[in-house]
């Protein structure tokens, strides 16, 4: 992460640095890395950003920079200067929520890319807007309540038809499985937790293990193919796990540390049991060498070097949130 999301030229990839590092992030030319992002990327007559700049992501999801400054705790008072415009983050965060209320609906599925818009509205979302969301989540993890009855049943992720192919389908169909509109639910409903999301927690941890399992029995099913064949399954297996992974208990200790769940002796021993998993994956994509290639797979694969930088920083985070945890070990 300190070799990929520090580099301001990268606004996607330094928002992620932001979000493990905190508010206080400098950058190695001294420069603060959240005026960095403001400055360097903001847009002055509008107050947002732009979606890239020329092949460079910059908002690589609508409101992925403005949620990581509101998550990060940057307040309303602090001002920045751009294109000879001064003004405050309250009226960033203010730009940003009107441009999220005009446009958050409206996809197909529903909410599939605005996740980072809704964590911007926070709590101010309508009640409605809320209930909504929470439905949307509800809906598309419902299918994990089969194997929330019938604990020794197969998995199998769910998919869907799509012409000729099949497709991921329900909670997979959303950006990194659906994790960010989850994500995006706990930030609306704030200290809320009603009985359907606290529910989707209970799902959760149990799609942490049945996914982590899945993702074992892949990895085993091609151990007989060809050194090459296999060197890329095995990538693509463990960033898969990774993005999983860290996303799941990321979500999950956002919960415990903003005290809408508490961290019961149950709740712990799954956590740590992620963690022990999380661990072995990062281990097999060190082994891999793929972090030692991700200067050649910004060029060559694009959006795997993206996923593995943007998912590490995920995964940090959740170590990051996990300190001071009682009784969950994630080292």
């Amino acid at each position: 992460m300190d070799a990929h999301c520090l580099d301001p030229s990268q606004p996607w990839a330094l928002a992620h640095g932001v979000l493990v590092r905190g508010k206080g992030l400098k950058l190695p030319d001294g420069r603060s890395a959240v005026d960095a992002l403001v400055v360097d990327n903001v847009l002055p007559k509008t107050l947002l950003f732009p979606s890239n700049r020329g092949a460079t992501p910059i908002d690589s999801h609508p409101g992925l920079l403005l949620k990581v400054l509101v998550e990060v705790g940057v307040e309303p008072n602090r001002s920045f200067t751009a294109g000879g415009r001064t003004f405050s983050f309250a009226q960033l965060l203010e730009a940003g929520r009107d441009a999220a209320l005009a446009g958050v609906r409206g996809e197909d599925p529903p909410f599939k890319n605005r996740a980072w818009q809704l964590e911007i509205l926070g709590e101010s979302a309508e009640p409605a807007l809320r209930q909504e969301v929470l439905e949307v989540l509800v809906k598309n993890q419902a299918y994990f309540e089969d194997y929330a009855r019938e604990p020794g049943k197969r998995y199998r992720k769910a998919t869907e038809q799509q012409g000729q192919r099949r497709v991921p389908g329900a909670i997979h169909r959303y950006y990194c499985g659906g994790l960010h509109l989850f994500q995006a639910t706990q930030r609306i409903h704030g200290q809320e937790l009603p009985a359907a999301l606290q529910r989707q927690y209970e799902l959760l941890l149990l799609r942490l293990k049945l996914e982590t399992g899945y993702w074992k029995d892949a990895w085993a099913s091609v151990q007989r193919r060809s050194p090459p064949d296999l060197e890329r399954h095995r990538r693509v297996i463990f960033a898969q796990r990774l993005k999983l992974q860290g996303h799941a208990l990321e979500t999950y200790l956002r919960a415990i540390r903003a005290g809408v769940l508490e961290p019961t002796p149950e709740v712990v021993e799954e956590l740590n049991a992620g963690f022990r998993e999380l661990a072995e994956t990062v281990k097999e994509l060190v082994s891999s060498g793929i972090y030692a290639e991700l200067p050649r797979l910004a060029q060559a694969a694009p959006q795997l070097y993206r996923d593995l930088a943007g998912d590490s920083a995920h995964a940090l985070h959740a170590y990051v949130l996990a300190q001071g945890v009682e009784g969950v070990v994630a080292k």
